[in-house]
């Protein structure tokens, strides 16, 4: 199964499940526009970000809340140009700084809670055959979660398969943390956790 395929499946889970989120993502761009703004940055293109930002850039504008735009418990999609206003910030690119509380350049942000957490891609691996998906929670290192983006929706489809991503009070998508937790060790055996360097 194409990623492609990997994220139309779990959308579909969402929308069996009753929540429409897909009614609300912004068209996709084409791959040469996804390249032109990491090149911006210098950072490696990648089939996987071509993939994510084909199926969706971002959320259509409307009148919604965080909680309605959630794409995975907590969390909506960027568009690419969120994407790199965040990666800019994260950095500390614009803002001249250098510091402890800075990501990684490497490390490009897919999808965020709009109060300062990301999951973030590590561009070192552009080319190969998945970009690492890590986590970061304003306040702690990042860690890493998974291999691919190919598996972070792998792990959310089986998530919400077996109703550890549900719906909760049908306003908000909601997690077993402990369950998904024992899920994505049980899917994705190999990663450890460990911080950036």
């Amino acid at each position: 199964m194409s990623l492609n395929e990997t994220i139309q499946t779990y959308l579909d889970r969402l929308a069996g499940m009753g929540w429409p989120v897909a009614e609300k993502l912004a068209p996709g761009i084409a791959p040469d526009e996804v390249d032109a703004r990491l090149r911006e940055l210098g950072l490696s293109p990648d089939p996987e970000l071509h993939a994510f930002w084909s199926a969706m850039n971002g959320i259509v504008e409307g009148d919604f809340t965080l909680d309605q735009m959630q794409i995975f418990p907590g969390y909506y999609p960027l568009s690419i140009a969120e994407a790199v206003t965040a990666h800019q910030t994260g950095t500390g690119a614009v803002h001249g700084r250098s510091g402890e509380e800075d990501w990684p350049e490497h490390l490009f942000p897919i999808l965020a809670d709009g109060m300062g957490d990301f999951f973030t891609v590590d561009l070192r691996e552009a080319g190969g055959a998945g970009l690492p998906v890590w986590n970061h929670v304003e306040g702690f290192p990042p860690e890493l979660r998974y291999a691919s983006i190919r598996d972070f929706f792998g792990t959310a489809t089986r998530g919400v398969e077996e109703g550890l991503i549900f719906l909760e009070e049908g306003r908000y998508l909601e997690l077993d943390d402990e369950g998904f937790e024992d899920l994505e060790r049980e899917l994705n055996p190999d990663i450890p956790r460990e911080d950036v360097e």
